[in-house]
């Protein structure tokens, strides 16, 4: 088992000091009221980072990288209470430095504590059907994606086919790995039911609505690197 905390790994320097993780040099956090299907996400720029709406349980995917069905160990309020976050780096930080910088805030704000270690775990694997591809790559590989997501139907054009598995995650819940073999940009349409759906919703399920794409999911049980937190608080406002 592998351990963490959101304090990161520390460099230690030839003298024995240690380097403390990046860190924004100043940070606000304010409860957001405004519920689930209200706009969230994040808004980066050059030096700053805006988050809108998101829970911990969305900032931790974000900042850690972690897969949907991959995060464990969470309380009702993890997935429920929502924050905005308006920080400021010392320098003009790209998204990337942002995000490790937002890890260091979620140990600060958020008390945050976690640990990875490996389970079993039922996994899904994108795989191309036994009757050939049937989605039809864009025709302008460097065309800018244009992509609608409900909650029964992913469609679009010029979509990075890891952008598409990354929403369907998102959609379903759990992590999938691609297993096709393909990249670049795709023009499709997937329409389906959830198995969570309210009864008498109608409509292909997602395996059967894959199907019609030439693609299959696989279920697979096997060892999983996963993220189990700890311990976390709910933040003080600023």
């Amino acid at each position: 088992m592998r351990l963490a905390t959101a304090f990161l790994v520390f460099s230690t320097l030839a003298g024995g000091q240690q380097n403390p993780p990046p860190a924004f040099e100043v940070a606000t956090v304010k409860v957001n009221a405004s519920g689930p299907l209200t706009a969230n996400g994040f808004s980066p720029t050059p030096g700053r980072l805006r988050v809108m709406n998101c829970t911990l349980e969305q900032l931790i995917q974000a900042a850690f990288h972690v897969k949907k069905g991959l995060l464990l160990g969470m309380s009702a309020w993890m997935k429920s209470d929502r924050y905005d976050i308006d920080a400021k780096a010392a320098d003009k930080s790209d998204f990337d430095e942002d995000l490790v910088m937002l890890r260091a805030l979620l140990a600060d704000r958020f008390q945050l504590r976690f640990h990875y270690e490996t389970r079993q775990l039922k996994t899904q694997h994108l795989v191309i059907g036994k009757g050939g591809l049937k989605i039809q790559a864009s025709k302008d590989q460097d065309q800018k994606e244009a992509v609608t997501v409900r909650v029964t139907e992913i469609s679009g054009t010029g979509i990075p086919l890891g952008h598409f598995i990354t929403l369907l995650e998102s959609q379903l819940g759990y992590p999938i790995t691609n297993e096709t073999g393909l990249w670049g940009k795709y023009d499709l349409i997937l329409k389906y039911v959830r198995d969570d759906a309210p009864s008498g919703v109608d409509g292909p399920s997602v395996f059967a609505a894959l199907d019609d794409l030439g693609l299959k999911l696989e279920t697979r049980t096997g060892p999983a690197e996963v993220f189990v937190i700890d311990s976390a608080e709910q933040p003080r406002e600023n």
